[in-house]
């Protein structure tokens, strides 16, 4: 029964240990999907398509399916004649033909909103993910600057401690053995305000990760971007000025917040065109 709750207890400090680290991957995976903001862009999106497809079928013929049933009592007259009961049925169907261009304008309205809504989300999702790596980097990078600083205090108290030493021998001056106690306690200082921006780096981590806390990050390893360092660190001037014009021309061509001004424009021209249609005339086969 001891081995059975040892073991228990092993496995449960596993799953919080395991659970207490926190990798670049996880963090972008939970800012994917808990980031309130990037959530409500895309239900705004999927609105958007439905409205999109909702005018769309405004071009489709219409139908109109209509019934009545008219029953009367025994022995009901109508004049002279005794009431039967009746029924009717009829159906509708109507084509626009043209309506001044208004319903293929606003499918075509409806349909770029879309597309800039799909923008706006990507771009949501790029700045969402771009925010996760920066604050996730300024924890790893508060953690190292944290470590440095420890060690700076313990390297001050060893050497106030020498300090100490000579100075009872009295090889320091008093104004050296108060300089050296002076540092330390800069130091000192130094250490609680580093630590303080460490634990704000990481409740600000998890607060837009929406979850209760983060105690420990996996370091990213060098090795990931070692390719990338050597192969930039052996490009020529001229190659390094070439990739800079090659990545602008790509980031003209994808750049969401540009397609979203683009798409902006033609929006206001199918309106003043729309605006337009209003002075003709509307032909409907029904």
């Amino acid at each position: 029964m001891k081995k059975i709750i040892i073991i228990m207890i092993l496995i449960a400090s596993c799953i919080i240990l395991n659970a207490e680290i926190l990798t670049l991957n996880d963090a972008k995976k939970m800012a994917l999907e808990r980031n309130p903001e990037l959530l409500a862009q895309e239900q705004s999106t999927k609105a958007a398509e439905a409205d999109f497809w909702n005018s769309t079928l405004n071009l489709l013929p219409s139908a109109t399916l209509t019934g009545n049933y008219m029953k009367f009592g025994d022995g009901m007259k109508i004049g002279m004649d005794t009431a039967e009961n009746s029924k009717s049925y009829g159906f509708s169907i109507t084509q626009p033909i043209f309506n001044g261009g208004k319903i293929w304008l606003g499918s075509r309205l409806t349909n770029d909103l879309y597309k800039i809504s799909r923008e706006t989300y990507f771009s949501k999702r790029l700045s969402t993910i771009a925010e996760v790596e920066s604050k996730y980097f300024s924890v790893l990078e508060n953690e190292t600057l944290l470590e440095i600083t420890r060690k700076d205090l313990q390297s001050a108290q060893t050497n106030m401690e020498i300090a100490k030493v000579r100075f009872e021998s009295g090889s320091l001056s008093k104004a050296e053995y108060l300089q050296l106690q002076s540092e330390k306690a800069s130091k000192e200082v130094n250490l609680i305000q580093m630590e303080n921006l460490y634990q704000t780096s990481l409740l600000d981590l998890a607060n837009y990760l929406q979850i209760p806390e983060v105690y420990e990050l996996t370091p990213v390893p060098v090795e990931e971007y070692q390719v990338i360092l050597e192969f930039l660190q052996t490009r020529k001037t001229e190659d390094i000025d070439r990739l800079i014009q090659e990545v602008t021309l790509i980031g003209m061509e994808n750049n969401p917040y540009l397609k979203m001004s683009a798409l902006s424009v033609e929006t206001q021209k199918k309106s003043v065109l729309m605006a337009g249609g209003n002075f003709l005339p509307s032909v409907n086969l029904s």
